[in-house]
């Protein structure tokens, strides 16, 4: 077949994609190293409108998403079917709202609000903890755990100790939408949002959901000042006059969507690989044991966790919670030597770019001394929560947690493998299809 004439870079001709379709919905990132590595640092694919071009090599990855960050925006249809559960909060926002957000919203990030996480992040870990020492099978699905643990912390960080009888709807409902969301981008032709489809109800019912549960929420924040959780700091910009009661909405959504599963998704990821790396998971438990001895871990005990802050960053490398980015090129541009239009679309996978050879040697391998003090990568080689202007916002957030749950996880339990085929699903994050199954010894 000819290759249509629209196309300037290299990629695979509309037969192949066709041939790919069920590679593609069934494991999208493979799908995406596979071009990577057939058709080189940047790939077109065969599709008209908008021009499509995958990005991979680390240099352009960082010309993208750092260097000439304003001339690629975020008006994807990826974020605009994100934000049908969001909204346009930091994560979906375009440039210009989401500059005078970040503005705004950076305070609930401060110092002092991390330093809190630790506490979040030690009584979460204490109730999974808890829950394996009573289960009554050595056999646990550890990522079920993990989401719980995710959930405990961005609840407590959110709204405070007693989260649960404050948010229980508004996350139920957020994860609802989410699923309607997974939905969405895994069906190339979906129904317009008028139609009541099962699905188009779900995702109503769930906005509506989230809708009255953050009206609660804000009348509570407003007759009870005074608290230190980052919707206590929303609704005093909202009383301030510096954002809208729909903006407060969806802030809120926003952490809960990026602080949940990205979390689990990470530490699930790297409890399966030290699983199958005992010397790395016995390194992980002396410095916890060093460190921490048997008391529980306090905020300048994150610097001295330097291993387990390697473990965790290269299970990030090898299984990025956020898989694939998008950008929309906003003026006429050259990337990799091909010129590219304004109005094209420009797809990055952390996932092909992590398993870059030129900036990763033996890039499969599971090898947590990549990541301690001396040891250096390529700008735009390690982006799991992005680059640049736009990298994540709560990014210390999810370390320091991250880092506590695994130091006191591996301090307290052995873990390994079991018979169930680990297969990397891809959703709104990389997540274990049919959760993670672990065999644990307790220490």
């Amino acid at each position: 077949m000819v290759r249509p004439p629209f196309m300037n870079a290299p990629g695979p001709e509309p037969a192949q994609m066709l041939r790919g379709f069920v590679d593609i919905r069934k494991a999208a990132p493979e799908f995406l190293s596979a071009m990577r590595d057939q058709f080189g640092p940047i790939v077109q694919f065969p599709i008209p409108k908008p021009l499509c071009y995958l990005v991979s090599d680390p240099n352009w990855v960082d010309y993208v998403l750092r260097v000439n960050s304003k001339n690629f925006g975020k008006a994807t249809i990826q974020y605009r079917t994100l934000a049908l559960v969001t909204g346009f909060g930091l994560l979906a926002a375009d440039t210009p709202a989401w500059r005078e957000q970040r503005k705004v919203v950076q305070p609930a990030f401060h110092h002092d609000v991390i330093s809190q996480v630790v506490k979040h992040s030690v009584t979460a870990t204490e109730q999974v903890l808890d829950n394996l020492k009573a289960a009554k099978s050595d056999i646990v699905d550890i990522d079920h755990q993990m989401m719980e643990l995710a959930l405990n912390v961005v609840g407590a960080a959110l709204f405070g100790a007693d989260f649960e009888a404050k948010a229980k709807k508004l996350i139920s409902a957020t994860l609802s939408g989410l699923d309607v969301v997974v939905a969405r981008a895994r069906t190339p032709i979906f129904p317009p949002r008028w139609l009541p489809t099962i699905l188009n109800l779900k995702l109503q019912y769930a906005n509506r959901t989230l809708n009255r549960a953050v009206d609660e929420l804000i009348a509570n924040a407003v007759k009870n000042p005074g608290a230190n959780s980052m919707v206590d700091l929303l609704v005093a910009e909202l009383t301030a006059g510096n954002f809208t009661k729909a903006q407060v909405r969806n802030e809120i959504v926003t952490f809960i969507v990026a602080g949940h599963e990205t979390v689990a998704s990470a530490l699930s990821w790297a409890l399966h690989l030290i699983s199958e790396n005992p010397d790395i998971q016995e390194r992980i438990h002396q410095e916890a044991t060093l460190v921490l001895g048997a008391r529980q871990p306090e905020f300048s005990d994150y610097a001295k966790l330097g291993y387990t802050q390697a473990v965790l960053n290269e299970a990030m490398r090898l299984y990025p919670p956020a898989w694939v980015l998008s950008r929309s090129v906003l003026a006429d541009d050259e990337i990799a030597g091909i010129k590219i239009k304004a109005g094209s679309l420009i797809v990055i996978s952390p996932w092909a770019v992590h398993r870059d050879q030129t900036a990763w040697p033996n890039p499969t391998k599971f090898d947590p001394t990549r990541f301690l003090d001396n040891s250096k990568h390529a700008a735009g080689a390690f982006i799991p929560f992005g680059l640049g202007n736009r990298m994540c916002i709560g990014k210390d957030f999810a370390m320091f947690e991250g880092v506590i749950a695994l130091a006191l996880l591996a301090r307290d339990f052995g873990f390994e493998p079991t018979a169930q085929n680990v297969i990397a699903l891809p959703a709104v994050t990389v997540r274990p299809k049919n959760g993670l199954l672990l065999k644990l010894t307790r220490r």
